[in-house]
């Protein structure tokens, strides 16, 4: 049905934030039931994915979640018998190595740092930790070796926990070797404050801006070393990441998405935070663009936030990887359940701003917009990621306009919603 209508790629997501995997794993348990839902046990989805893709012609990509190692909801029911989530994940076996949280919440005078506070659905692990990081490296080599998918990427999890996170001691001895001096914890790097009951802010300690940049930097020299392993693990697959769309928003979760030679006025992109950038170890950046607004014209014939559309997304998420990979724009169908023509616009809007479209998910009333997808698709198009070399020839391109002076117009710092495509 898929290419049926006019879709070239297909993304499969292989290991979700559980951290187990739909195909048997050396690595971790298969996922083979899930709130009601089962498999047969060692029957293999990405085998037949990758079978099925082939022989129709499609692009094949595979997605796991980096630093996702467990699920809050199998961690809660995890006594109850009969759980519909089963194992919570390896990483509550981990405990040394989950992130630990630096909570806003004052008990008595003292704030709480542990790995009890993460409030999120995924359990996430620390970056920072060797441990960690050799796990995802293990997983790339064995399902990229295994697969041969035309591409890997990283889903949303490739990240911190947020501001608040890693504040473990292992963390604290990295960063005072990074900086070579002690560090009091955690005030040197910021503060917790309430300006009002209702309202928490923060107070920078004097190496804020160092540890932004550190965290970026950990991150980006990871990718480095996943590109490393899928190219000696078979070269042809291509490598990328799943991220919110509102780049604004992510210096507080240390993924650096961007170009090394992007020139924006966010207050936090300083001459070393700029050089986290990892867009030059992508070849792929897709970016979660959910708003229910295709376009700054009809935001503005709305009264809502022209920033807060598909249209500024995309263009925003386009300028900040610079022709260092193909970005694609990211439209959520649940959005617009009710609202098929703005769906058509949205798609539109995606196309407009980024060199593709990447609708999510399969799972969402599909039936409903295939009327509207046929007429989007019905030009046949090649991904821009499946052609041979013509990467290479944008970032030269790029290269040379930058060897020759030419200025971009001014970047559209047009402010999006927090935690959007999150």
């Amino acid at each position: 049905m898929l290419k049926s209508v006019g879709f070239n790629t297909v993304v499969l997501d292989v290991k979700p934030i559980v951290g187990r995997t739909i195909y048997p794993s050396s690595l971790t348990e298969q996922l083979v039931s899930w709130k009601g839902i089962s498999m047969p046990k060692g029957f293999d989805p990405v085998k037949v994915f990758r079978s099925e893709t082939t022989r129709l012609g499609l692009s094949f990509l595979v997605s796991m979640n980096a630093f996702s190692e467990g699920h809050s909801y199998a961690w809660r029911d995890k006594d109850l018998p009969g759980t519909q989530f089963g194992s919570p994940g390896w990483g509550y076996d981990h405990p040394e190595l989950q992130t630990v949280v630096y909570s806003s919440k004052q008990e008595g005078e003292k704030f709480q740092l542990s790995s009890k506070n993460q409030s999120q659905v995924p359990l996430m692990m620390n970056p920072h930790q060797p441990a960690v990081q050799e796990r995802v490296l293990a997983f790339v080599r064995e399902i990229v070796t295994k697969y041969q998918p035309d591409g890997l990427l990283f889903d949303d999890r490739f990240r911190y926990h947020g501001l608040d996170a890693d504040f473990s001691q292992f963390t604290r001895g990295e960063f005072q070797k990074h900086l070579k001096q002690s560090v009091k914890w955690p005030d040197d790097v910021f503060a917790w404050t309430y300006p009002t009951a209702a309202t928490v802010g923060i107070r920078p300690g004097r190496f804020f801006d160092d540890w932004l940049t550190w965290r970026a930097d950990t991150l980006a020299q990871f990718t480095a070393r996943v590109r490393k392993e899928i190219q000696r693990a078979n070269p042809p697959t291509q490598f990328g990441i799943y991220a919110g769309s509102w780049y604004g928003d992510y210096a507080k979760y240390g993924s650096n998405y961007a170009s090394t030679a992007l020139q924006a006025g966010f207050p936090f992109l300083t001459r070393s935070y700029q050089k986290t950038g990892y867009a030059n170890n992508l070849d792929i950046l897709m970016t979660g663009c959910y708003y229910k607004v295709g376009t700054m014209y009809e935001a503005m014939g709305l009264d809502k936030p022209i920033g807060q559309t598909v249209e500024a997304a995309g263009d925003v998420s386009n300028r900040v990887a610079r022709d260092q990979c193909w970005t694609y724009a990211g439209i959520q169908m649940v959005n617009f359940t009710n609202d098929l023509p703005g769906f058509a616009s949205s798609l539109q809007a995606a196309a407009a701003t980024t060199q593709g479209v990447m609708i999510f998910d399969y799972s969402h009333s599909f039936e409903k917009f295939l009327p509207t997808i046929r007429r989007a698709f019905s030009r046949p198009a090649i991904a821009p990621h499946t052609i041979n070399g013509l990467l290479q020839l944008v970032r030269a391109k790029r290269q040379s306009w930058d060897k020759k002076g030419f200025k971009e117009r001014a970047f559209p710092i047009l402010e999006g919603a927090p935690g959007t495509g999150f």
